[in-house]
């Protein structure tokens, strides 16, 4: 065998050795090299004892400290804990967010050369910690193959409270996505519906922020800095000339048509740039970031010139203030002679190639972020794109440089990455942030693999089994998983609520007897998200609200008399049996809205059921024999 051929061969066998290795290691993404240097193993003790030299590797310390306490171990200085050193190194090859990681009988260290760097590779220690499986001693090298990892949330047209975007930033940063895209204006516009929504205090433009959910620019700011400090990019966006519906609201004389506004109308600029001038001006913007999304989505081609203008001049104005604009690739929809500002610091969201084909943006000169539409949107409850991403799919078959079927070359140095886009288009269809999170989740671990990693070495099986015990953040249960007791059943002592994301669903059993006709809205169970109900608002009824949401069954517990009632419910459905009798099943309900009949959606009314007794006066009488357990009732529909 001929030297270069012996050499080969051994540097295949050492790829496939650790690709072996790195698929047995539970973390996502998976690790870019996982080096095993043998003679032992180590299973974290549960406590911790941290080292650190600089204030940055410090401050990564202290969080790491946090969670490790939030996964159930201690925080120790003396005794028998594992020993973990944080240390920043002078190695340009590992980049902002490269690391190592090494596991020996002494200890435990984490290297990197740039704080976000140490900050991922914390996470990678969590997971490890989590998983609770013995790891062999060695080194991982990570660095990620692609820059940009991004989710896309539409706020505008469903309200999250900041503590739940918190909350979802907290499970990014968990998988190592480095992107936060707040999608913070919108619209629906019907003929016979309409709803639009600026989800951020304006002080500029009277009556322009939403009045059923917003945020202070003092907490956004805020907010954008916390992300920061957890190596997250929040990128803001405000999204004109299309999708206005927001600003037309309170400035009509702008309208140019449908949700468009009137680019032809000299006062249009102007307006919105003094609305851009009220986050980006001043010495501590709320738009804190270094990136701003001007939007450009979907407008209409008929006026391609005016667009092409409008464009130009807001890629123009928010780059004065210092930031790098974003924007959804249109251009090949609005083709002309107009030029439009470019290079690689301005960062174009490919979306659909009817828009903007992918070779068109690269031969401009911008940077390009890959988000098909055909296989990385979610819309709850739509008929027309994913209601939950084929995320066995994306695992096998899709990469960031596969733009909706068209290949680019996956190392060109302006294929920034890879995004997916959870949009609420569908306003008012029953679906609640527990049906959001259900969706969110198994996207963000397969489209962190896909981006994060060259390459995917284990099975969607083996895949989907450890991103199970990976789970979510330290300290986070959106997904509300329980502790059993040693009955099998829910722990009604360790748990505040039962969710359906886990084991096909709940199913809830308990006695009652009211003593007299119920109060409105007299609650039995409710926690912060969900109140169940003897009687729904002055219906007698009974019924259960979360998430602005009310649900009624046609059904009046008796009065006087002990009545057995059972709920179960799924991600698909929520059912009510009365003494043994099945009363309703809410499944899926196919709609219209008012006038249209080319927007078919499904109205959901799932329950994520509280076990904790409301606070309430309201009901006078007795509940007792209060059992949950997991699994669905099997007479539930479609099972």
């Amino acid at each position: 065998m001929k030297p270069w051929s012996l050499l080969l061969g051994l540097l295949v066998s050492a790829s496939v050795a650790a690709a072996v290795e790195a698929r047995a290691l539970p973390i996502i993404p998976t690790p870019s090299e996982w080096q095993v240097t043998g003679g032992g193993s180590w299973t974290p003790s549960g406590r911790l004892k941290v080292q650190s030299e600089t204030p940055a590797a410090a401050s990564v310390a202290t969080r790491l400290e946090g969670d490790w306490l939030l996964l159930a171990g201690t925080v120790g200085r003396t005794g028998t804990c594992d020993r973990v050193e944080l240390r920043l190194v002078d190695d340009p090859a590992l980049g902002e967010e490269g690391y190592r990681l090494g596991v020996a009988a002494d200890g435990v260290w984490l290297e990197a050369a740039a704080r976000r760097g140490l900050f991922w590779a914390t996470r990678s220690l969590l997971q490890l910690v989590k998983a609770g499986e013995p790891v062999p001693f060695g080194t991982i090298v990570d660095i990620p193959r692609y820059r940009v990892r991004s989710l896309m949330l539409d706020v505008g047209r469903k309200y999250f409270p900041l503590d739940y975007l918190r909350a979802i930033a907290r499970e990014l940063v968990w998988y190592k996505m480095n992107e936060f895209h707040v999608h913070l204006s919108d619209d629906v516009l019907f003929s016979n519906f309409r709803y639009a929504a600026f989800r951020l205090q304006c002080d500029g433009v009277p009556g322009l922020t939403a009045k059923d959910g917003s945020y202070t620019k003092a907490e956004f700011r805020a907010f954008v800095k916390e992300c920061a400090e957890m190596g997250l990019n929040v990128v803001p966006e405000i999204d004109t000339p299309a999708h206005a519906g927001p600003l037309l609201d309170v400035r009509p004389d702008l309208r140019g048509g449908w949700h468009h506004l009137d680019l032809a109308n000299p006062k249009t600029l102007p307006f919105v740039k003094g609305l851009w001038d009220e986050y980006l001006a001043g010495d501590d913007p709320v738009f804190a970031g270094p990136d701003v999304h001007v939007g450009t989505d979907e407008f209409g081609a008929a006026k391609p010139e005016l667009f092409r203008a409008y464009a130009d001049a807001l890629f123009r104005h928010v780059r004065r203030y210092g930031k790098n604009p974003r924007a959804w690739g249109s251009f090949s929809h609005a083709p002309g002679q107009t030029p439009i500002l470019a290079d690689a610091n301005i960062v174009i969201d490919l979306w659909h190639n009817k828009f903007y084909q992918p070779q068109a943006a690269l031969a401009a000169g911008y940077s390009l972020i890959s988000v098909p539409d055909g296989s990385n949107y979610i819309v709850p409850g739509a008929s027309y794109y994913h209601d939950y991403l084929d995320v066995a799919g994306l695992y096998r078959t899709w990469t960031p440089n596969d733009v909706g079927g068209e290949k680019i070359d996956a190392n060109h140095p302006r294929l920034l990455g890879g995004k997916f886009a959870i949009w609420n288009d569908l306003v008012g269809n029953g679906i609640t942030l527990d049906d959001v999170f259900d969706r969110f989740l198994p996207a963000v671990q397969v489209i962190a693999e896909k981006t994060w990693a060259a390459a995917s070495p284990r099975t969607w099986e083996t895949f989907k089994a450890q991103a199970e015990k990976i789970g979510e953040a330290p300290g986070l249960n959106l997904a509300d998983k329980v502790t059993l007791g040693a009955d099998g059943r829910v722990d009604l002592t360790a748990n505040r609520s039962v969710g359906w994301s886990q084991q096909g669903g709940w199913t809830v059993e308990f006695e009652i007897r009211p003593d007299a006709a119920p109060e409105p809205d007299a609650a039995i169970f409710a926690d912060d998200f969900t109140t169940v109900k003897l009687s729904q608002g002055a219906s007698g009824r009974f019924g259960f609200s979360r998430d602005g949401y009310d649900v009624t069954f046609d059904y009046v517990v008796p009065v006087g008399r002990w009545t057995r009632l059972k709920l179960s419910g799924t991600p698909r459905e929520t059912s009510l049996w009365a003494d043994g009798r099945l009363v309703k099943t809410f499944a899926p309900e196919k709609r219209y809205y008012p006038g249209e009949k080319r927007w078919l959606y499904a109205f959901y009314r799932t329950l994520h059921f509280p076990l904790v007794r409301a606070k309430t006066h309201a009901f006078r009488g007795e509940i007792r024999n209060l059992t949950c357990r997991l699994g669905a009732e099997k007479t539930l529909v479609g099972e």
